[in-house]
């Protein structure tokens, strides 16, 4: 194929023949990048632009240096998470070392969709998962997946709640007798009830108990609501607890959520908006916590 009319920047030739232009743009872009963090301090942690106007798309591509000032432009007016003055519970200043993670990873651009296409972070991501399961308790049996964000986190542990305590996997919801219902603080996020309608659950599904001053979830209308729920023939099968809450960091009494979902026999489900990304979960077991 012929590929001569693309800039010499464009790809890293395998043979290493335009080694030059590659190291020119990668320093031309990592001096900008480095310029904006090391005097973050001087700028707002707010950005002031209020329209930004992307551009037309050229067939023809457009001119490094063109991209270039347009970089400029966009690290000018992004949120600067870099400055002491911001206080960012989940969008902090990212560690040195995960932005050159990020850039070897997709330089690799391996798809990890099976061991033979990604030998390595296939391996990697099991162990990683598994060490980190270990820290909140769970044996060898422990494990999860890494999504792309909190939403398809809740999605996926509300999947295998689902499907384990409803038995529903192969022959889905059809056949339930009573309407399956989850039990979240009146506080929760808006993901809970996304993830309810793409699993056939239905927003109505998702039930919300009160939380007090402290935005945290009331024990004892967690309880009342439970009892009524079975009374109203609903069939209640998870409660999610919340350890720091997407607004305020609250963080749910979860023991004794706990004792209550085990005393009714519901899944419990912890979330964290801490983190964002990791479903984990321990095999046959009555929680998944997602972070």
């Amino acid at each position: 194929m012929n590929i001569d009319f693309l800039p010499n920047d464009s790809f890293i030739e395998p043979n290493g023949q335009n080694i030059d232009e590659v190291k020119s743009l990668i320093r031309k872009v990592m001096d900008l990048v480095i310029e904006n963090s090391t005097n973050s301090e001087q700028r707002s942690s707010t950005a002031q632009i209020e329209n930004y106007n992307f551009g037309e798309f050229s067939m023809q591509g457009t001119p490094t240096e063109d991209i270039l000032l347009q970089l400029q432009e966009i690290l000018r007016n992004s949120l600067n998470p870099l400055t002491p003055n911001y206080i960012g519970h989940m969008d902090s200043i990212p560690t040195l070392i995960s932005c050159l993670g990020e850039f070897v990873t997709t330089a690799i651009n391996n798809n990890m969709l099976s061991f033979e296409m990604s030998p390595v972070f296939s391996q990697m991501e099991v162990q990683v998962l598994q060490k980190i399961a270990h820290m909140f308790g769970f044996d060898e049996k422990g494990g999860g997946v890494m999504t792309s964000g909190g939403s398809l986190a809740n999605l996926q542990a509300l999947a295998v709640a689902r499907n384990h305590k409803l038995q529903v996997k192969e022959a889905g919801l059809t056949g339930l007798i009573g309407q399956p219902v989850i039990l979240v603080s009146e506080t929760s996020h808006t993901s809970l009830h996304k993830a309810a309608m793409l699993l056939g659950l239905g927003t109505s599904s998702v039930i919300a108990v009160k939380s007090n001053h402290n935005s945290q979830m009331d024990i004892f209308d967690l309880e009342k609501q439970i009892i009524k729920l079975f009374e109203d023939g609903k069939k209640p099968f998870a409660v999610v607890a919340t350890a720091g809450t997407t607004v305020t960091g609250s963080i749910d009494p979860i023991l004794s959520i706990a004792e209550t979902a085990k005393k009714y026999g519901l899944w419990l489900q912890c979330r964290c908006c801490l983190w964002w990304g990791i479903s984990i979960f321990r095999e046959v077991s009555s929680t998944t916590f997602w972070y």
